[in-house]
């Protein structure tokens, strides 16, 4: 149990447990609510007067991403206030555009966690007819035994940002709890499904030249290039899936240029200049987080992952760069950063990770 009365030096190693299992570290909602009590009072985020039921554990989650221990990435408080969300908390699975909506089987909070006993659990098990295709950047219908799960896997990397995950009946288990569906959904790959989100920003500027500020907060106004995705009609970061052996670095530049520039029908040449027009932005970007991310795709058997970078234009690069929506966006835009915004899937989080670092108005 966290010891209150240590210093705020000590409360990483103190939580540290919360990392060696997995599951316990995602979905203990009952500990890890009383963790985070103890947690907010020691960092004077909350009074000590306040009862464990006077907050909610999303509350107390907010008020440990405010706060100045997650400028450190690697932060064991940044990471446990984001596993407390649940895997989902939509009531549909997302679909194709011509499937009838999936509806889930009910999983109520205290219920989520594998540690839990839910005899009663009775998934729906779903998996997209574009998936049982077998195309390309789909796995097989049904996983091979010799599967390296955890590990790469001919060309897959199968590894979880997160740890090692559960294999039962030769199936990936989701490291975070129930999602009320089974199978792979959306998703091509069993267990870890990896993308890369390139967030690239620029401060928003007055006609006069000077940076823009909001009237409220007086801080700085910090803009991101954002598309609005053709599937859902939502607002997101352009960003995409990994191809089996591509690094992280390629990716995030290929899906920019592809949803935000549209070089899938550039030619040769133009992509080529477009390429190095970015090459020093897209090589000076800043890590915002990595792993696990709650998404309306996931199930208890495929998962999506995610390394996000932050590349912000300081030298004016974009205004020779006209914006141009290709491949999965419908648009593709400059937008505000506030906390106004509703963006698809977990993409708020990654943004407003990004305002934290900028100094930004959020």
């Amino acid at each position: 149990m966290f010891n209150k009365f240590l210093g705020t030096n000590c409360i990483y190693d103190e939580i540290k447990w919360l990392e060696d299992d997995e599951e316990k570290f995602c979905r203990d909602k009952n500990g890890t609510y009383k963790e985070l009590i103890y947690i907010c009072k020691e960092l004077g985020l909350i009074d000590d007067n306040i009862k464990s039921n006077d907050l909610t554990l999303d509350q107390l989650r907010e008020k440990l991403l405010d706060h100045q221990a997650f400028n450190n990435e690697n932060s064991h408080l940044q990471k446990l206030a984001k596993e407390t969300r649940s895997p989902t908390n939509a009531a549909f699975y997302q679909v194709g555009k011509n499937e009838k909506p999936i509806t889930r089987s009910i999983v109520n909070d205290d219920k989520v966690s594998w540690d839990i006993n839910f005899p009663d659990y009775k998934p729906i098990e779903y998996t997209s007819p574009i998936v049982l295709q077998q195309p390309e950047w789909a796995d097989a219908i049904n996983p091979k035994p010799d599967t390296k799960w955890n590990d790469l896997d001919n060309g897959v990397d199968r590894r979880s940002h997160n740890g090692k995950y559960k294999i039962r009946e030769n199936v990936p288990i989701n490291p975070c709890g129930r999602t009320g569906i089974i199978g792979r959904g959306l998703l091509g790959k069993w267990g870890p499904n990896h993308a890369a989100d390139p967030i690239v920003t620029r401060w928003k500027m007055n006609a006069d030249g000077t940076v823009s500020q909001d009237k409220n907060t007086l801080k700085p106004i910090l803009q991101f290039v954002a598309i609005q995705r053709k599937d859902t009609g939502e607002w997101a970061i352009p960003g995409g899936m990994c191809d089996p052996g591509e690094k992280v670095s390629i990716t995030l530049k290929r899906e920019f240029m592809e949803e935000a520039l549209n070089s899938l029908s550039m030619s040769d040449e133009q992509r080529k200049q477009f390429q190095d027009k970015l090459s020093n932005l897209f090589s000076n970007g800043l890590e915002i987080y990595h792993g696990y991310v709650d998404d309306p795709r996931n199930t208890d058997n495929a998962w999506m992952e995610t390394i996000a970078f932050n590349f912000h234009d300081d030298s004016g690069l974009f205004k020779s760069i006209e914006l141009n929506a290709g491949d999965d966006a419908g648009h593709v835009e400059w937008i505000d950063i506030s906390s106004n915004l509703k963006l698809y899937a977990s993409h708020k989080d990654l943004i407003k990770k990004v305002a934290q670092l900028h100094n930004a108005h959020w």
